[in-house]
């Protein structure tokens, strides 16, 4: 017990031969690349990077002891798309070590090690399709030989380390070294022969050897040894040293709070995320959502804290568990029926009510998820999930759907939700002024879900649709409008209003595809229809106006029968 070094190289070795581990309770790499980055440009430049916190295990005490010690492996090859979460470790070990060591603190630290030196790391690009596999790039760490070894430039131009794609190194001009290919210098003799004969400048012989010794030195890593003691122990100093600071953030801590009473929930738990965020890249849900359904569904306190996840309520949840995720996978499935993903998803929290009446044995019939939709919608529209959620959800236990009421028998309908308490008083109806709110949107999220409504008949589970523009967006350009003949403050009314309700409608992504930049007109000349279409009106762009208006009042009364609004009365009736 005590302090203890080692070298980088020897602990990323370590790592790789599965002789030190991650504890179940560890988060898996929230680092981004640039905090990676500048981890090694610390190295480089002799800067300290902490001290970290090992836990040392005898083989026999993992593998025959009465606790369940999880361990997870450390990610080589990181991935956002297919392989974001530490792999668990099978027990009992087999390897030939009489011990082993955990990583109780200091994880991010030695995964970026880890993936710098020995993998790649790839996330989704900017403004790229969650769905699509090609968004996510693989990238590699590189070390640029020309800046100097004196230098402190943090300019985005002149940065030492920078992780990048096989085809962006082979565009850039400047003369960059893949880190990992350092490691294959294992000597002081074998460095220096590779730099005698390699066509380098002086000064970058000199950082690349620099490099070396850094990877290389016998006090590259300070940790902090801990031999023996409970898991108990062990995983009560993590969160103690996890609460200050901002190392976790509090939904870290809660989670760890509950991985440490319940072992190997950790993996139930990413395998639930992951089979609903997976197959099509269609939601995000995260822990969080997972750990505040626990709480409600059980009837235990919803407050999310560590506290809340004592051994005893964990038992509860374990004792749940295989129906609170019928019910959630149940719910995730209505709403991907719906059409819904991530894009038009506001709050996911809004589904936990859905979820909860399906846990307590409630229908799925056609008018129960009618409503169920309805709910949904609203919910969102009104913003009823943006604050105070947990006394919210609280209140939809208690007073929506009590424990005295046989759910088998309770048909889902918005007036259960008559006695909750939402935030500032509101309730779960649509009124007047939320219905005009509903054509003050632009494209998004919630002209979505009020076209969800409208097109309920749409084959929303089983095909792709877009919002698509009636009237296409690139229509609206300023000079086309002029020539039209269209006044200035007409263009500038117009071009607020193309992103609006009226000119939008649910179109198949392969019919969105052929429409592209079709005016409105020749795509219905060529046979083409659409909802809510306005009789006697023009289709061509000049007549914009009036066919705004005339579909939006189709539009309005449509949402009048959906929210069931009475129909708004005119100075002639």
């Amino acid at each position: 017990m005590g302090y203890k070094h080692i070298s980088i190289r020897k602990a990323v070795d370590e790592v790789f031969k599965r002789q030190i581990f991650l504890p179940e309770i560890q988060r898996s790499l929230v680092w981004k690349n640039e905090q990676i980055e500048t981890l090694f440009d610390s190295l480089f430049l002799g800067y300290p990077i902490g001290t970290m916190l090992w836990w040392k295990l005898e083989k026999s005490r993992i593998n025959e002891g009465d606790e369940e010690i999880g361990l997870c492996q450390f990610l080589i090859e990181y991935s956002e798309f297919n392989q974001p979460n530490n792999p668990s470790v099978s027990i009992p070990l087999v390897g030939s070590e009489s011990h082993y060591y955990v990583v109780l603190d200091g994880q991010q630290r030695l995964s970026a090690l880890v993936i710098s030196l020995l993998g790649s790391i790839s996330r989704r690009a900017k403004r790229h399709r969650k769905s699509d596999s090609r968004s996510y790039p693989k990238k590699e760490l590189f070390f640029n030989l020309n800046i100097p070894s004196d230098s402190r430039a943090r300019a985005s131009s002149q940065k030492r380390f920078r992780f990048f794609t096989e085809e962006e190194i082979t565009d850039s001009s400047e003369e960059w070294f893949e880190v990992k290919e350092i490691l294959k210098y294992e000597t002081q003799n074998e460095i220096e022969a590779y730099l005698d004969g390699a066509d380098y400048e002086n000064g970058q012989k000199e950082n690349l050897h620099r490099l070396w010794q850094a990877i290389n030195a016998e006090d590259g890593l300070h940790y902090y040894e801990i031999d023996g003691g409970s898991y108990d122990d062990a995983t009560e100093l993590f969160l103690r040293l996890n609460s200050r600071g901002t190392p976790l953030s509090q939904i870290d801590l809660i989670f760890s709070a509950l991985v440490k009473a319940w072992p190997g929930c950790r993996h139930k738990i990413e395998k639930v995320i992951e089979g609903i965020n997976e197959p099509d890249r269609r939601f995000s849900i995260d822990k969080n959502l997972i750990l505040r359904a626990c709480l409600m569904f059980t009837g235990l306190p919803i407050d999310m804290k560590s506290g809340s996840f004592s051994a005893g309520n964990a038992q509860i949840i374990a004792d749940k568990w295989p129906h609170i995720t019928t019910a959630i996978e149940k719910t995730f499935t209505l709403l991907k029926n719906w059409g819904f993903s991530d894009e038009s998803i506001m709050s996911y929290n809004a589904a936990l009510p859905l979820a909860y009446y399906l846990y307590r044995g409630g229908q799925s019939k056609s008018e129960d998820e009618k409503e169920m939709h309805l709910f949904f919608v609203n919910a969102q529209l009104k913003n009823l999930f943006g604050s105070s959620t947990n006394s919210t959800l609280a209140s939809i236990r208690a007073n929506a759907f009590p424990k005295n009421v046989n759910m088998k028998h309770l048909r889902f309908k918005l007036n259960l939700f008559d006695k909750v308490v939402f935030p500032g008083g509101n309730d779960i109806y649509m009124r007047e002024d939320n219905l005009k709110r509903c054509f003050e949107y632009d494209k998004g999220a919630y002209t979505f879900m009020l076209l969800s409504l409208l097109y309920k008949e749409a084959e929303l589970h089983a095909i792709t649709f877009h919002q698509d523009h009636l009237h296409p967006y690139s229509g609206f350009k300023k000079t086309a409008l002029e020539n039209l003949g269209i006044a200035e403050n007409e263009i500038t009314r117009w071009i607020t209003l193309r992103n609006k309700l009226p000119n939008l409608q649910l179109l198949e992504d392969t019919e969105n595809e052929s429409k592209k930049a079709k005016p409105l007109k020749k795509w219905v000349d060529l046979g083409h229809s659409f909802k809510f279409r306005p009789q006697g009106i023009s289709l061509e762009l000049k007549d914009f106006q009036f066919f705004y208006d005339e579909r939006k009042k189709l539009l309005e009364d449509k949402l009048r029968l959906i929210f069931n609004l009475p129909k708004e009365m005119t100075n002639n009736e």
